[in-house]
C-alpha cells in the first residue's frame, strides 16, 4: 500500500468523526493506560505520527498532543478501538524521520479495513487493519535512559500482538503434534498386533508398511500443495475459490490414488525381491501389502483432507479423526487378527483390511464435517492445478531426495556392524519424538504464513514465523537435553544389550546437539511451504544431504575408516548448512515475490 502525505485530500467522501476518532483527537479523555517504566525505553518502539507544521490543517496531532501521549501505549488504544493510524509527519520531521514508517497494530483481523477520517477535514480512506509498513529499531538511549528522538514513544513493540500469535502457533501446533503421534501409532500398533504371529510375519507387516510409505512420500507434494494454496485463499477471503479448491484437490486426489493402486499392484512384488526380502516373507507379505495398496486411497484422502481443513486454521477436526481412526483399528484390528468375536483368523491381512476400515471411516468423517466448504466448479481451474503443481511437485523431489540419500547413509552406517545398525535405529526411534513437536510448529507456521500471505499481512507473516521458530527451538531443546544428560534411562526402555546401549548414548548425545538446528530448519521450511517457496527448501534438501552428509560420511566411513562418531557427526553438518540456507533465504525475502494464487 502506498504511503501518501497529507494535506493531499484523500478521501471516499465527506464523514463524521467517529468516537475512536475523537478519543484520539483530544475531544475525549484518553482512558487511564499505565505508563512504561524506565526498563523499557531498549525495546523497539512506536515512531509516532503527528504534524508539526504551523500550517498542518490537523491540529489535533499537534506537538502537545503528542507530549500528552508520550509513553502512552498508543498501539494498545488502537487495538482496543479497533482502528489503524497512518499519518504522515510534518514537512521538517520528515527528514528526521527518514521514512521509517510503523503502523499501529490491531488485533481485529475479522475486518480487513476500516475508515480513518480526519476530524478537521472530514477526509476518509480505508486502511488495512493489520498492515505494518516497517519495524522501527529505537535509538540508543542517553544518560537519562530516555530516547534521543522526540518521535518515539516507548512501548515494547507489538506486545499484545505477538502474545495472540504466540496463543495462535500453540493453538494450531498442539493438535497438529498430536496427529502426528496418532499416525504413527497406528503403524506401531500394527507390529504390535502381529507380534505374536512370528518373526516372519513381523518382517512382512514392515515390508508392506514401506511399501506403503515410498507409495505415499510420491504424493506428498498433493497434501502440502492442498495446505498452502488453501490458507492463502482463506487468508484472502476468497471462500468460492476455497471452495473450487478443495473439490479440485478432491479430484485430483482420486486421479493420484487410482494411479498409485495400479502402480503398486504391479510392482510390489519386483520392488520386495530388488530390496532383498527373503522368499518366506515375500510369500506372507504379497497378500497384505495388495490389500494395504487396495485401500491406500483411504490413506491419501485422510492426509488430503486434513492438509485441506489444516489451511483454513482448523487443526482439532483433523485430530479428533485421527483419535476415531486408531480407536476403530485398535478395536476390530486384533479379532481380525486372531479371529476373535466370531471374526475370520486373517492373519497379517486383518490388519490391513482393518487399517482400510478404520481410514474408511476417518475419510468419512472428514467429507461430512467439512462438506459445507466444498463448492461445484463450471469448469477446470486451471489456475488452481497449476498453483498445486508449483508447490506439490517440488515438496515431492524434496522427499525422494531425502529418502534416497537416508538409504544411501544407512547403508554406511551397515558397514559397521549389527550392533552399531541396532543402536543407530534405537536411537532414531528415540529422536523421532522430538520431531513431533518440530513437525506440529512446522504445519502450524505454513498454515499462518499462508493465511498472512494471502491477506497481504506479510509483517505479520514474519511475526508468526518468528515466534514459532521460538517456540519449536525451545521445545525441541528441552528434547536434547533429555537426550544428552539421560540416554542411559531412554535406551533401556528399549533394550537391555550393553553394546547397544554403550553405542546409543554416544548417537543420542550427537542428535542432542542438533535439535536447534533442526528445529528452525523444520519450521523456516514449513514458513517457506506457507508462502510457495517449495523448490529452494528442495535445493537446501539436496544440498545438505547430498553435498554434506553423504561426502562426509563417505570420507570417514568407507574411506578413512574412522569410528562410527564420525558419520554420525555428519548429520550435525547436514542440518546445520540447510538451517543456514533457508535463514538466509528467509532473511533476503525473495519469497515474498513468489505468486501461489491468482
Amino acid at each position: 500500500m502506498p504511503l501518501q502525505k497529507w494535506p493531499a485530500p484523500w478521501g471516499l467522501g465527506p464523514v463524521q468523526p467517529s468516537a475512536q476518532e475523537r478519543l484520539l483527537s483530544g475531544d475525549t479523555p484518553l482512558p487511564p493506560i499505565p505508563r512504561l517504566g524506565r526498563d523499557s525505553w531498549p525495546t523497539p518502539r512506536l515512531l509516532f505520527p503527528y504534524r508539526t507544521s504551523p500550517e498542518s490543517p490537523h491540529p489535533a496531532w499537534s506537538r502537545e498532543r503528542a507530549d500528552e501521549l508520550r509513553g502512552t501505549d498508543v498501539c494498545g488504544i488502537a487495538g482496543r478501538i479497533g482502528i489503524s493510524i497512518l499519518i504522515s509527519a510534518g514537512p521538517w520531521e520528515e527528514e528526521r524521520m527518514r521514512d521509517r514508517w510503523v503502523q499501529s497494530w490491531s488485533d481485529d483481523t475479522n475486518r480487513p479495513d476500516t475508515r480513518l477520517s480526519s476530524p478537521q477535514n472530514n477526509c476518509a480512506r480505508r486502511v488495512d487493519l493489520v498492515y505494518l509498513v516497517r519495524f522501527v529499531q529505537p535509538n540508543k538511549p542517553n544518560k537519562r535512559n530516555r530516547p534521543n528522538n522526540s518521535l518515539l514513544l516507548g512501548w515494547p513493540a507489538m506486545a499484545s500482538g505477538v502474545s495472540q500469535i504466540r496463543k495462535s502457533v500453540l493453538t494450531l501446533a498442539l493438535p497438529v503434534t498430536v496427529s502426528t503421534l496418532l499416525q504413527r501409532t497406528e503403524g506401531i500398533a500394527a507390529v504390535f498386533l502381529v507380534g505374536g504371529l512370528g518373526a516372519t510375519s513381523i518382517a512382512a507387516v514392515g515390508l508392506g508398511q514401506l511399501l506403503a510409505f515410498m507409495a505415499t512420500t510420491l504424493v506428498s507434494g498433493l497434501s502440502v500443495g492442498a495446505n498452502v494454496l488453501i490458507a492463502q485463499l482463506w487468508g484472502a477471503r476468497r471462500t468460492k475459490d476455497v471452495g473450487e479448491a478443495a473439490t479440485h484437490l478432491l479430484g485430483l486426489t482420486a486421479i493420484v490414488s487410482c494411479s498409485l493402486v495400479i502402480l503398486g499392484l504391479s510392482l510390489n512384488r519386483v520392488i520386495m525381491e530388488l530390496l532383498g526380502a527373503e522368499h518366506d516373507v515375500i510369500a506372507l507379505a504379497i497378500p497384505y501389502s495388495n490389500f494395504i495398496f487396495l485401500v491406500i486411497p483411504c490413506t491419501i484422502f485422510l492426509q488430503v483432507l486434513s492438509s485441506i481443513i489444516q489451511g483454513t486454521g482448523d487443526t482439532k477436526t483433523p485430530m479428533y479423526a485421527l483419535i476415531a481412526v486408531n480407536l476403530l483399528y485398535l478395536t476390530i484390528a486384533y479379532p481380525l487378527v486372531y479371529g476373535l468375536w466370531g471374526f475370520p483368523a486373517m492373519g497379517i491381512t486383518g490388519a490391513a483390511v482393518a487399517t482400510g476400515i478404520a481410514e474408511g471411516a476417518g475419510v468419512a468423517y472428514l467429507l461430512w464435517t467439512c462438506r459445507k466448504l466444498f463448492r461445484k466448479s463450471l469448469h477446470v481451474r486451471h489456475d488452481l492445478l497449476r498453483s498445486t503443481w508449483q508447490i506439490g511437485a517440488s515438496v515431492s523431489g524434496e522427499r525422494i531426495f531425502q529418502q534416497a540419500g537416508i538409504i544411501l547413509y544407512t547403508k554406511i552406517v551397515l558397514l559397521y556392524g549389527t550392533v552399531t545398525y541396532a543402536a543407530h535405529q534405537v536411537g532414531l526411534s528415540i529422536e523421532s519424538l522430538s520431531f513431533l513437536p518440530g513437525y506440529g510448529f512446522a504445519i502450524a507456521a505454513a498454515t499462518m504464513v499462508g493465511q498472512s500471505i494471502g491477506a497481504g499481512k506479510y509483517v505479520r507473516a514474519k511475526l508468526e514465523n518468528w515466534e514459532a521458530n521460538r517456540l519449536a527451538g525451545i521445545a525441541m531443546a528441552s528434547m536434547g537435553l533429555l537426550f544428552f544428560f539421560f540416554p542411559y534411562v531412554l535406551l533401556r526402555a528399549f533394550t537391555n544389550d550393553e553394546a547397544v546401549v554403550e553405542l546409543g548414548t554416544v548417537f543420542l548425545r550427537i542428535v542432542a546437539i542438533l535439535q536447534v538446528p533442526l528445529a528452525l530448519t523444520m519450521v523456516l521450511a514449513g514458513s517457506l511451504r506457507g508462502a510457495g517457496d517449495t523448490r529452494f527448501i528442495m535445493v537446501a534438501t539436496t544440498v545438505g544431504m547430498w553435498g554434506i552428509r553423504l561426502p562426509l560420511a563417505a570420507i570417514a566411513g568407507p574411506w578413512l575408516a574412522l569410528d562410527v562418531l564420525f558419520v554420525w557427526s555428519a548429520m550435525i553438518a547436514d542440518w546445520t548448512v540447510r538451517m543456514g540456507l533457508l535463514l538466509w533465504r528467509y532473511r533476503s525475502e525473495r519469497w515474498k515475490a513468489i505468486q501461489v494464487i491468482r
